[in-house]
């Protein structure tokens, strides 16, 4: 993952949640991400939701492709 467009990405994520007041967010095809592109956004989408005063902010994503996928993510 090219590090611009994850700021971006952590930049949406972050827009979303204050312009929504959403208190959780769902990843549909969470593995189409590296699991290390998936944990800094998750960690940014929580970040700026505990900055928001939502200290319990759900992720869920969707994994496909049976256990292999599943233990890593």
């Amino acid at each position: 993952w090219k590090p611009s467009v994850m700021a971006k990405l952590e930049v949406f994520a972050c827009m979303i949640i204050k312009a929504l007041d959403i208190d959780a967010i769902r990843i549909d095809k969470s593995t189409q991400v590296t699991v290390d592109a998936l944990a800094s956004w998750a960690a940014a989408a929580r970040s700026c939701a505990t900055k928001l005063g939502k200290s319990n902010f759900y992720i869920a994503g969707e994994v496909t492709g049976g256990d292999t996928f599943g233990s890593l993510y």
